[in-house]
């Protein structure tokens, strides 16, 4: 109780509605990716969450190649090399059989033909290293999200075995996951057929799809044509630099990092032996010695920089994009007709290098108000911070006070908004406008109905957005 003369405290029960500020965006990365044991990780390992690239690479092989050298590696040859190759365990011809052990046989029929190879020891020329069997550029477009500004995401791994049962399962718990980006054609795929599951438990996320560039001819349409929560980007992008493609942490040992093996004085003997025998017959990475990526991590890093330094609501196009350079030269007239069948072309100009020049959604041409991913992300950001505003008034009657404070709470909101230029209109009255709507029987049935009107195309043409919360029922 206070005793200063004068001075009567009186708490209120009149509710608080308020958010600390606009969300941002939070990327999923989902693509193909490796364990520092050298075993691949799988949906049901969880999503990741990763700050930067730093921590990527303190849970995750960074090297985009994954070379599985036999654990016999580096011992004298004692018969000369075999005619043919082996296709299963990416052995190519020139190469030397290795007598392993039972169980160093069973780890190299387990590794996956598209993840990993052994590589037994030869004598005089390198054997060579098979992109379809050991390359997957996950870890690649990792580095190139970070390369372009992206911000602290989700990471979520998808083995072979992993369907659309697993993703699904995996991505729903991820309520804040607001852009679902697949980093490879299989995981595109697994995404683009679960897409109506993701969005039943996520409708405030939008999917970032790879238009592919087929030989000559350009994508005749999005990858999901009619979808306003998709955006379609085409071509795929080249890396200026292999980052580390060939280094210790892509070369296993057995199921070691060989790098690994250089630390340990139990180990360190074979990791000499090993490395002078990579001397005297190297690796030949010359048939992934230029790196290709889906478009889509370099874009949602862009995304994410634009959406930090000017707002969600500013569109990441003519915006350009660090250390790639497209595949194909998109001609103007392509540029054209890929606008008009909404999917966003990347271009590259000696004035400006590589940039970002379409802002699309892949809504039906028809429906004007999605038809540009800044709208529709602006929108999105707005219904999940506006619900989370109302989720706390749950135990609140249904009653005027209620309805006054959640009215100030969200216009208080939607003016900080319009203020930063978010919202059209020389006032606040034509940016946006917050009313109660309720209808008959929402008071006795305990249903709070509010209407949110958002000028983001132009000034007084609004669109609505309607929220209900569910309050304590009329006794």
């Amino acid at each position: 109780m206070n005793r200063n003369p004068g001075v009567k405290i009186i708490e209120s029960n009149t509710p608080s509605v308020g958010a600390a500020g606009m969300s941002g965006l939070v990327p999923l990365l989902v693509g193909a990716f490796w364990k520092k044991d050298g075993t691949q990780a799988k949906a049901a390992d969880g999503a990741v969450y990763v700050a930067n690239y730093a921590e990527f690479a303190e849970k995750f092989v960074a090297a985009p190649l994954i070379v599985k050298l036999a654990e016999a590696w580096g011992e004298a040859a004692s018969s000369p090399p075999p005619q043919g190759s082996d296709g299963e365990n990416g052995e190519e011809a020139g190469a030397v059989e290795v007598k392993k052990s039972k169980k160093a046989t069973k780890e190299a029929d387990s590794v996956a033909v598209n993840a990993a190879t052994e590589v037994p020891f030869t004598s005089g020329s390198p054997t060579k290293v098979i992109a379809t069997h050991l390359y997957d550029n996950s870890a690649a477009a990792v580095a190139s999200y970070f390369s372009n500004g992206g911000g602290a995401c989700y990471l979520l791994a998808l083995s072979a075995s992993d369907g659309k049962t697993e993703l699904e399962k995996a991505t729903a718990e991820l309520d804040e996951v607001s852009l679902y980006v697949p980093l490879n054609a299989s995981a595109q795929d697994l995404v683009k057929d679960s897409i109506a599951a993701i969005q039943q438990h996520n409708p405030q996320s939008l999917f970032i799809a790879h238009a592919a560039f087929t030989s000559d001819t350009p994508p005749a349409g999005p990858v999901m044509p009619d979808n306003e929560f998709s955006a379609s980007y085409t071509p795929e992008l080249k890396l200026e630099s292999n980052l580390n493609v060939v280094n210790e942490s892509g070369i296993f040992l057995g199921n070691k990092l060989l790098s690994d093996w250089r630390d340990s004085p139990m180990t360190v003997a074979t990791y000499h032996i090993v490395k002078a025998n990579l001397a005297l017959a190297p690796l030949d990475f010359s048939a992934v010695s230029s790196l290709t990526l889906s478009p889509v991590a370099a874009v949602a890093g862009a995304y994410c920089t634009t959406e930090r330094n000017r707002g969600v609501w500013k569109a990441a196009a003519n915006v350009s994009l660090v250390g790639v350079t497209p595949v194909h030269n998109i001609s103007a007239r392509e540029h054209g007709d890929l606008n008009g069948v909404g999917v966003n072309a990347i271009l590259w100009s000696s004035q400006k290098g590589t940039s970002i020049m379409g802002a699309r959604t892949s809504a039906n041409p028809d429906i004007t108000n999605w038809r540009y991913v800044p709208v529709r992300l602006l929108f999105n950001t707005v219904e999940r911070d506006v619900s989370a505003m109302l989720a706390p008034i749950i135990f609140q009657p249904n009653s005027a006070p209620t309805w006054q404070a959640v009215v100030a709470g969200i216009s208080n909101y939607l003016h900080g908004i319009w203020k930063r230029g978010g919202l059209f209109g020389n006032s606040p009255e034509e940016a946006y406008r917050v009313q109660i709507a309720l209808q008959d029987g929402d008071i006795d049935n305990g249903i709070l109905r509010v209407r949110v009107s958002l000028a983001a195309l132009r000034p007084v043409e609004f669109i609505d957005l309607e929220f209900t919360q569910e309050l304590l029922a009329v006794a």
